[in-house]
C-alpha cells in the first residue's frame, strides 16, 4: 500500500504541475512534508477527517 500512496502523491503533483524531479529540500519534522520547487514551498499534511471514503468511491 505504501507504493500507491507514492504514486498518489506523484501523480497529485502533476496534477499541479510541479515536476517532482525539480524538488530541491524536504522537510518532514513536524507532522507535514514541507518540500521546495524553487521560490515556491508545498505541504503535504496527513490529518484524520470526517468523510466516508467507500461513499464517495461509489459515485
Amino acid at each position: 500500500m505504501l507504493f500507491q500512496l507514492f504514486e498518489a502523491l506523484v501523480e497529485a503533483m502533476e496534477f499541479r504541475e510541479i515536476d517532482p524531479q525539480s524538488i530541491c529540500r524536504i522537510d518532514s519534522n513536524v507532522g507535514y512534508i514541507w518540500f521546495k520547487v524553487g521560490d515556491d514551498t508545498y505541504s503535504v499534511g496527513i490529518s484524520k477527517v470526517d468523510f466516508d471514503l467507500e461513499e464517495y468511491a461509489q459515485k
